[in-house]
């Protein structure tokens, strides 16, 4: 079992030292892997929360089956668990990019 992670508490920090991990999307009939490839810091003029820089995360699935933007469910076991909305970005020839957003 994993750790869940409160969405309202992570921060770039949270995600970074997991790039380049895989990330299981555990609420699908069967998981799909995705790699955690960025953690970007956005704009602070779009900030929302005090507590919080705006950051993104890309992840890219090696599949060419698209999930729909939607809100899922990832896994990793150093992280622990975090439901995040991803939404798909780019097909390439080696997988799908999603990206989520956190203002």
């Amino acid at each position: 079992m994993f750790e869940k992670r409160a969405l309202e508490h992570l921060t770039i920090d949270s995600f970074q030292p997991h790039t380049g991990q895989e990330f299981s999307v555990e609420n699908l009939s069967q998981p799909v892997e995705l790699r955690l490839i960025s953690a970007n810091v956005g704009s602070a003029r779009f900030t929302l929360e005090k507590n919080r820089v705006p950051f993104s995360l890309t992840f890219k699935s090696n599949k060419q089956h698209v999930l729909p933007q939607s809100c899922y469910r990832l896994a990793n076991k150093q992280f622990g668990e975090v439901e995040i909305f991803l939404v798909p970005v780019t097909r390439e020839a080696d997988g799908i990019t999603y990206q989520a957003v956190f203002n």
